[in-house]
């Protein structure tokens, strides 16, 4: 897959398959979603903008304390501009 922008990345698909959840009232119930219970993760990386953050963030924390995971967050500014290539190191610092 390419994303395009002034830059352009090249990035390999997924080895494993994906799995996606739609349903109402997910973040606070993170913990009752049977595969993040089946999988073996150790930790959870929280990619959130400080407008989320501020309405859901901690519920989704609360949520994954319950799986007895620690997570590591990233809070980015809200806007397409944080979302640019050039504050890539900025947006997964915290990971690292």
């Amino acid at each position: 897959m390419k994303i395009i922008s002034k830059n352009t990345i090249s990035i390999q698909p997924p080895r494993e398959t994906t799995t996606y959840i739609i349903g109402n009232n997910l973040l606070s119930n993170i913990h009752n979603i049977e595969v993040l219970k089946q999988k073996n993760y150790r930790n959870f990386l929280l990619l959130i903008d400080k407008n989320v953050e501020d309405l859901y963030g901690k519920s989704i924390k609360h949520s994954i304390q319950k799986l007895g995971r620690k997570t590591i967050t990233s809070v980015i500014d809200p806007g397409e501009k944080s979302k640019r290539l050039d504050n890539l190191t900025n947006i997964v610092s915290p990971f690292f």
